[in-house]
């Protein structure tokens, strides 16, 4: 059994990163093997051995699959194909209002992430919110 967590990016000193690092070692330190991918990789994040999420070996039914929910990403498109029991780990979204005029990139990503978490929300068996606000 493998223990994977996915995230669309892995970025130095952000929150989801940083929950995805302590959750890392947790497996760790339970005997488990834990394996990152994310789409975007902040490289001075070697010791968490971050890998590119387009070199993810096939899951199996038996593995266990974290999906860190924080935005859209081509990646959500391809989490219901994946093989095993899928938990999303949901950190927010950013509405996508607060970007509107400084950033219209960071706006469609959030606009999407919201549509995609949605359209995606029954290839999860478990759901975890990192608050209860973001519940």
């Amino acid at each position: 059994m493998r223990i994977v967590q996915l995230l669309p990016t892995v970025s130095f000193g952000d929150a989801v990163s940083n929950d995805a690092a302590a959750i890392h070692r947790m497996i760790g330190e339970m005997g488990y093997e834990p394996e990152i991918y994310a789409d975007n990789i902040d490289l001075r994040l070697r010791e968490i051995a971050v890998r590119p999420f387009s070199r993810m070996k096939p899951t199996e039914e038996r593995d266990i699959l974290i999906y860190h929910g924080s935005t859209g990403d081509g990646m959500n498109y391809l989490i219901p194909r994946l093989q095993g029991k899928k938990v999303i780990r949901y950190h927010n979204i950013t509405p996508p209002s607060y970007f509107h005029g400084y950033s219209s990139e960071a706006e469609t990503r959030c606009d999407n992430g919201y549509r995609e978490i949605r359209r995606i929300a029954d290839a999860f068996a478990y759901g975890i919110a990192v608050s209860d606000y973001n519940r």
